[in-house]
C-alpha cells in the first residue's frame, strides 16, 4: 500500500486482466466501520505505437530520420524495431536508425511510405507490430534543352 497526499493506493501486479475482491475497514477513534464488498476487474490496456518523421517533405539527395516507439506511457517490456521502404522509388532507408536517403535524380514529386516492425519481448503483449509513415520527396525537373539548326553563309568567290 501507498500513502501519498493523504491517500492510501494499493499497487497490484497483474499480467493482461485481474479480478479481485474489495473491501475495506475504517476506524474513527473506538468505532469500526466496514464497507461494502466488491469485484474490481483490472485490464491492462495495449500499448500504441507511432511513428514519426523528422520532415515532411525533402529535396532529392536530402535525408529523414524517421522514429518508432510506444505512443502510451506505462508501457512494460521491451521493443526492438526494423525499418523498410514499402514504397516510392529510387529511395535507401537505414533499417537499424530509420534515416531514409533521398536518391538524386528524382524529377517528379514521389510519396515514400516507410513502414516500423516493432517486436515486443519481455511483455504480456509480446509480439510483432507495424507503423507506417509517408513523406514526399519533392522532385527536380530536368533542365529543358533547346538545340537549334544554326545557318552559316559562306561565300565562295574569287578576290
Amino acid at each position: 500500500m501507498v500513502k501519498a497526499n493523504g491517500k492510501c493506493y494499493v499497487e497490484i501486479t497483474a499480467d493482461k486482466e485481474t479480478t479481485l475482491q474489495v473491501g475495506g475497514i475504517v476506524k474513527v477513534g473506538t468505532r469500526t466501520v466496514y464497507t461494502e464488498s466488491f469485484t474490481v476487474r483490472l485490464t491492462a490496456t495495449a500499448p500504441v505505437f507511432e511513428i514519426t518523421a523528422s520532415r515532411d517533405k525533402i529535396l532529392p539527395a536530402e535525408t529523414a530520420t524517421f522514429t518508432a516507439g510506444v505512443k502510451n506511457n506505462g508501457f512494460a517490456g521491451n521493443i526492438a524495431v526494423q525499418y523498410s521502404i514499402i514504397s516510392g522509388g529510387d529511395m535507401a532507408i537505414n533499417s537499424a536508425s530509420g534515416v531514409l536517403t533521398a536518391g538524386s535524380n528524382i524529377t517528379v514529386n514521389t510519396l515514400v511510405t516507410v513502414r516500423a516492425t516493432i517486436t515486443v519481448t519481455d511483455s504480456v503483449f509480446n509480439g510483432v507490430y507495424t507503423v507506417e509513415k509517408s513523406i514526399i520527396v519533392l522532385g527536380v525537373p530536368l533542365p529543358t534543352v533547346a538545340w537549334r539548326n544554326p545557318t552559316v553563309d559562306i561565300e565562295i568567290g574569287t578576290d
